[in-house]
């Protein structure tokens, strides 16, 4: 039997999840909790999840030390834990760029950003004070009105931002679902400008790069630009 969402939220890293949801994880080692902070999600195995996923007390994990664009390490799965990769494209290093992960920072044009899931418990003014910026940000570079649709939404927040930079874009969250898109037909689907689309997620100018299923990007939207 399933626990309660709350029970299962309790300890559970913030990489772990259910295969077809990444925001549910169990809150005791199962083989059906996967971890998503690698490429090809996997799932770790019991052990692993006893030891780093939900220890109370959680010591640095070693998949953390790997670049967010590599594999999870042989030895870090129980039987048949890794997605097949197979619907994936070829790694290439032209198209290298930065795999943005629910609640972990990345820099893009000078400037941190997170991607947050707002949970129960969550508050814009709570928010503001934990990642040094002001409401009044957090509303402008988010497309989407915060208003009290947020919880179990997904936000942008940009630490240390504390005055509304009026280059800078609002930005609309999106969580890849279509493995080997690539740049121009994402931006083509969502009318958003494909070179910002590259810039602010990290990718280097050829058009030929493809995302990865799984992936957080930031859909610049510049028609809030004054």
């Amino acid at each position: 039997m399933e626990k309660s969402l709350q029970e299962q939220s309790l300890q559970a890293c913030e990489n772990l999840g259910k295969r077809n949801n990444p925001y549910i994880a169990f809150n005791y080692p199962s083989n059906d909790n996967w971890c998503f902070l690698c490429k090809i999600k996997a799932r770790p195995s019991l052990s692993h999840q006893a030891t780093f996923c939900l220890a109370a007390v959680k010591p640095p994990c070693p998949v953390r030390t790997l670049p967010p664009w590599k594999n999870f390490p042989d030895g870090f799965f129980s039987a048949a834990g890794k997605e097949a990769s197979k619907t994936s494209p070829a790694k290439t290093t032209s198209c290298s760029h930065i795999k943005h992960t629910l609640g972990v920072p990345f820099r893009i044009a000078r400037k941190v950003f997170v991607i947050h899931h707002f949970q129960i418990g969550d508050s814009l003014e709570q928010l503001a004070k934990e990642y040094s910026t002001t409401i009044e940000v957090m509303q402008r570079i988010n497309f989407f009105s915060l208003g009290s649709a947020l919880i179990d939404g997904i936000i942008i927040l940009c630490p240390g931002l504390t005055k509304v930079d009026p280059a800078l874009p609002a930005f609309e969250p999106y969580h890849v679902a279509d493995a080997g898109i690539n740049v121009v037909d994402l931006a083509n689907r969502l009318m958003a400008d494909p070179i910002l689309l590259k810039y602010y997620n990290g990718y280097e100018t050829t058009d030929s790069c493809h995302f990865w299923e799984g992936d957080w990007l930031l859909i610049p939207r510049m028609d809030l630009i004054s």
